[in-house]
């Protein structure tokens, strides 16, 4: 049990980890520099000059951090912008999923790096989270159970079952061998589809 949870706390820990440092950290430590930056180099004068000489010096490297922090914040944005386009979604339902999953919802982070090996999830999805969540499917190779089952959350919708339908069709979670649906057990798109690999269907 434990260690089923921190298999997927750590993925999900460092996804939001990530986001919270770049707007916490990173951007106001830029901010700081750029205000001392322009500071030291707007008082220095004729008659400043060798007061300020020893500050100059140490003010000259904070160009060189300001611009890593910019790249560091570019390459986080594309990041986020690629995984928003990828599933599929708006980059504010991205974003919200991101931060939501360090509060235990769905661990979408460790179904797409693979890091666990069941799934259990009773709650209604919003369409937005369901496309996600298809969309880690695709990209998992180690999830060998997955339970979806509609007891606490509501009957899933004929939409998603064509969505996750589709997706075992093309391959996605190539090592599933059990798939609990319950209400939707017999649905004929998850029949057919699972059918020929063999997935066991409750």
């Amino acid at each position: 049990m434990w260690r089923h949870r921190l298999e997927t706390f750590l993925p999900t820990y460092k996804a939001t980890r990530v986001i919270v440092e770049v707007v916490a950290e990173s951007t106001p430590q830029s901010l700081l520099q750029a205000y001392i930056f322009v500071r030291v180099m707007a008082g220095v004068g004729v008659d400043q000059l060798a007061e300020h000489v020893a500050i100059m010096e140490e003010a000259s490297i904070l160009p060189i951090s300001i611009a890593i922090s910019a790249l560091n914040l570019l390459k986080v944005w594309a990041e986020l912008l690629l995984g928003a386009r990828t599933a599929g979604v708006p980059m504010q339902a991205w974003l919200l999923q991101i931060w939501e999953m360090g509060a235990g919802k769905l661990p979408l982070d460790a179904i797409r790096r693979g890091t666990i090996k069941e799934l259990v999830w009773y709650r209604a999805m919003t369409d937005a989270e369901w496309s996600m969540l298809v969309d880690a499917f695709l990209q998992n190779t180690s999830l060998v159970k997955v339970d979806l089952g509609a007891e606490q959350g509501g009957k899933l919708t004929d939409e998603q079952i064509a969505s996750l339908a589709d997706a075992l069709g093309k391959g996605a979670l190539p090592n599933l061998t059990v798939l609990w649906l319950q209400q939707n057990r017999s649905h004929p798109q998850i029949v057919a589809a699972c059918e020929p690999r063999d997935i066991d269907i409750a």
